[in-house]
């Protein structure tokens, strides 16, 4: 897990090597590139995966660990309205599935999530982002419902593309001595940005 959040912590602080500041740009009758002002204000949606590891939460006693083998995968779309440069607020759904070889079969191990969708926007054009998103998770196999609040940070590395760390909690184990297999997520999320509102 130390090698996972190491390099996770790299790639994050890797992405300004990349990053492309500037305006959106249009061209003269010559073909010269002209600098516009930046359309923030519309309709923006994502288009999102994620890849990640599985944290086990003990409650009595309390405890926290990572499993290697139990990671999962998660595909996702939020569609909203950016309002300025800083705020978003929008609506999605999720799917998510534990891979692995320790995914226990006979406990919930894949989830379709519905969830509201929060993010603040800092900076030009490579910029740093915090997202929040609560919601509420339909867990396969039991037919159950439960609370979802994920968080992340990251970057819009391009006007495009954003590159995120995410966690994922479900109250699965409140007040329980049982541990389940998707209790907290933590793991490295990739998306794509369309739309009028998108960072230019």
């Amino acid at each position: 897990m130390k090698k996972f959040l190491v390099i996770a912590s790299l790639l994050l602080l890797a992405v300004p090597v990349f990053g492309r500041g500037g305006d959106n740009l249009k061209y003269d009758d010559q073909g010269w590139p002209i600098a516009v002002g930046r359309p923030y204000f519309g309709y923006r949606f994502f288009v999102e995966g994620s890849y990640g590891m599985a944290m086990l939460i003990g409650s009595e006693p309390f405890s926290i660990s990572f499993d290697k083998q139990l990671r999962y995968f998660d595909v996702g779309t939020s569609h909203g309205y950016q309002l300025g440069k800083i705020f978003y607020f929008g609506a999605g759904a999720s799917y998510l599935q534990l891979d692995g070889e320790n995914v226990d079969k006979n406990l919930p191990f894949r989830r379709i999530t519905a969830f509201g969708d929060i993010r603040f926007t800092f900076g030009g054009g490579f910029s740093g982002f915090l997202d929040l998103r609560p919601g509420a998770a339909y867990l396969w196999g039991t037919k159950t419902v439960t609370l979802s609040t994920e968080f992340g940070i990251g970057f819009d590395i391009a006007r495009w593309f954003q590159l995120g760390l995410y966690a994922n909690l479900l109250p699965l184990n409140f007040k329980t001595d049982h541990t389940t297999q998707m209790d907290a997520l933590l793991g490295l999320r990739a998306s794509v940005s369309f739309g009028r509102g998108n960072r230019k």
